[in-house]
């Protein structure tokens, strides 16, 4: 039951392996799981020296080897014959692929095998002591004495394959986990590598049932940022432990490739540590309750800003020390929301128009580009406000005052600045009342009011008022924009938060 596929070429009386024959039938291969049981790739095959992983040079492979292992068929590939200790052969070096290097009978890693500290498995390649070699097939139907990690590589693809007869269920990254965690540990380069033990990786899937799912989503994930280098993770068990306790968890960045080392299923939080100082992470958290069974699905996302330095002096001298609104004209000047009305003075006491209000919350976004010209004639496309309106209106921010008028130089007042925090930042609901009794039940900006009350952003113009159609001034304009960009708390998990936030 093994299909034999002929990449080989006679070239002039030479071997050739062309790449793109190699990458057609990788895809055949994967065509045939259609309707065949295919569990491993067996790529006795390579070149070059590469570090682990090396998909980003040869990204063409690395997706080849991805389909497959979404298709859950395990790669496996020798790590080439160069005699190279810090590097090894494509396609081998792929992060999907099981890399294997060559022991001796002695558990000796061979002089001949190129090897690299990420090598996953090494597996008999020679046998040293009696010069007896590795028995193996050969082209015209007989059996041939051969050396190399293309004789050590077989080894694998077979034991990966009697694991996926014995746990169907499986991924080929928890096979190939589990090989690893139950092979004999040969030391190399400071480290130790596992050879091989197949009985040892079939004792170890006793205890599985085959009912055993994978886990569910871990739930109640969070993050809060610790410093300006780490952000502590949370979560709560998923609903489901899929049939069997949950044994373990891990926490991953989302974009990247990192991942935390497993942690045990008694813990509900760890640090991560390595961060950039005002650089926005995205987390997600997944279970696993059995490393045949794989890891379950990840949790839903959760944002957060690695604190950034207190921003600089703003320099303006009309802005009086200790104001309320000191702190937040730093802030909005450091992170470029505005520049002043000249280059000393910020104008706290102008009143804002809804072509700056628009623009200035455009700006805190990180000046997303959108996707099409505002549909107001009285916005010019050339004007400043341009692209901020039409991003406004797209991200459902504001509607303009009518279906075609947007009144950019129109002051805009205490309720539309409310309401357009509220929609930018999700719309998160709130319970309770706002306290104020100049804002009516029912009125488009109540929630928005009290959604901006809840989260410390405005506590009105006096006790009891909020004043919703006052005018907004350049200095309260600051003060709510920086108490926003300060309270993770007001946004909603579905929006990705800027970089100009400070939480």
């Amino acid at each position: 039951n093994i299909l034999a596929v002929q990449v080989a070429s006679n070239a002039g009386g030479e071997i050739a392996i062309w790449p793109r024959d190699t990458l057609r039938a990788l895809e055949w291969v994967r065509a045939q799981a259609a309707t065949r049981q295919v569990a491993a790739v067996n790529l006795s095959l390579g070149q070059g020296s590469y570090g682990v992983p090396c998909d980003a040079t040869h990204p063409e492979f690395g997706e080849a080897v991805d389909r497959l292992d979404a298709a859950a068929i395990s790669v496996v590939g020798g790590t080439g014959n160069d005699y190279d200790k810090t590097g090894i052969a494509y396609p081998a070096c792929l992060r999907n692929a099981t890399s294997v290097a060559a022991t001796d009978r002695d558990d000796r890693i061979t002089e001949f095998s190129n090897m690299h500290p990420g090598v996953d498995l090494l597996a008999p390649g020679t046998h040293v002591e009696d010069e007896q070699a590795i028995v193996a097939a050969w082209p015209g139907g007989t059996l041939q004495p051969s050396q190399g990690t293309s004789m050590a590589a077989p080894h694998v693809a077979g034991a990966l394959t009697t694991l996926r007869q014995a746990q169907p269920s499986a991924t080929p990254s928890a096979h190939r986990d589990l090989l690893k965690r139950e092979g004999v540990p040969i030391p190399f380069g400071g480290t130790t590598i596992p050879r091989l033990d197949t009985a040892a990786a079939h004792e170890a899937i006793g205890a599985i049932g085959e009912d055993t799912e994978a886990p569910g989503p871990p739930t109640a994930v969070s993050a809060t940022a610790l410093g300006a280098d780490r952000a502590r993770v949370s979560w709560e068990p998923p609903a489901s432990d899929g049939g069997t306790p949950i044994l373990a968890y891990e926490v991953a960045i989302v974009g990247t490739s990192v991942t935390s080392p497993s942690v045990s299923a008694s813990l509900r939080s760890i640090t991560v540590t390595g961060l950039e100082h005002g650089q926005r992470y995205r987390f997600t958290v997944r279970a696993s309750n059995s490393d045949l069974v794989g890891w379950g699905e990840p949790s839903a996302e959760t944002n957060v800003v690695i604190p950034k330095h207190p921003p600089p002096h703003h320099g303006f001298v009309d802005v009086p020390s200790g104001a309320y609104f000191d702190a937040p004209v730093a802030w909005l000047a450091d992170e470029r929301i505005t520049a002043g009305v000249t280059w000393d003075r910020y104008g706290p006491y102008d009143t804002v128009t809804r072509a700056q209000m628009v623009t200035f919350l455009w700006r805190m976004m990180d000046s997303p580009t959108p996707g099409w010209r505002a549909p107001f004639f009285d916005v010019d496309h050339g004007a400043y406000y341009a692209d901020a309106v039409a991003w406004a209106v797209e991200a459902g921010v504001t509607q303009g005052v009518s279906s075609t008028r947007f009144a950019p130089h129109a002051p805009v007042n205490r309720a539309q600045v409310a309401t357009f925090l509220h929609r930018m930042s999700g719309e998160s609901m709130v319970t309770g009342g706002h306290g104020f009794f100049d804002v009516p039940d029912g009125a488009f900006y109540t929630e928005a009011v009290t959604w901006a009350a809840a989260h410390d952003i405005t506590s009105g113009t006096s006790a009891g008022r909020f004043s919703p159609l006052d005018g907004v001034s350049r200095g309260q304009m600051a003060a709510f924009l920086w108490r926003l960009a300060g309270n993770p708390r007001a946004w909603d998990a579905r929006i990705t938060v800027p970089l100009t936030i400070i939480f």
